[in-house]
């Protein structure tokens, strides 16, 4: 699951994907409890982010990833790869940000990495970097995806994926049941 990263800038990592409590790096993989802060420990952060407020975020291991990875059906994988690829376009501009040594994480943020609609302060969404110790690497990432584009992908999974996303979800997120039962029904997808 490690991406290359060879020619990328990296970057200090910004408050955006620091923890929403103490505004600190995030130090430990939510699955496997891994120091995440040595220089080359790559991981992912993914927060979901609702009218400016923090829904739920975390930090998993590439190691992690790449075992929840294989837990999803292939169906799922294809289905996603495809609307992946069928919108190419928005994901080709995070690549030229990069090409061109562009430093300003922001304007990987500006619209929609799947629709490419530009974000109101309130929208809802998810956004998702790579990063290797405390740095954040610019390549297709970082990026940030609208609800409405969470819900085309989730209607892309499987049972079975969906099964495991939830399972994710109870195993690794301490949260109060009314919160994982809103978080069960809203749109969840893994970088």
């Amino acid at each position: 699951m490690k991406l290359n990263i060879e020619g990328a800038i990296q970057i200090e990592i910004p408050s955006e994907f620091k923890t929403y409590v103490s505004e600190e790096h995030f130090a430990n993989c939510i699955q496997c409890g891994c120091h995440l802060l040595d220089d080359d420990k790559e991981y992912f952060i993914e927060k979901i982010v609702k009218d400016n407020q923090v829904e739920l975020e975390y930090a998993i291991c590439t190691d992690c990833m790449e075992k929840v990875d294989i837990k999803l059906s292939d169906e799922s994988k294809e289905n996603i790869k495809n609307f992946m690829e069928s919108r190419s376009t928005n994901m080709i501009s995070n690549l030229i940000l990069m090409d061109a040594g562009e430093t300003d994480y922001k304007k990987w943020l500006e619209s929609c990495i799947v629709t490419g609609e530009p974000f109101a302060n309130d929208d809802e969404y998810q956004i998702a970097a790579h990063c290797v110790g405390k740095k954040m690497v610019l390549s297709i990432m970082p990026y940030k995806i609208s609800f409405k584009a969470m819900e085309q992908m989730q209607d892309l999974l499987s049972a079975q994926t969906k099964e495991e996303l939830d399972n994710f979800k109870k195993q690794n997120l301490d949260l109060p049941p009314e919160l994982f039962q809103m978080l069960t029904k809203k749109p969840f997808v893994f970088v």
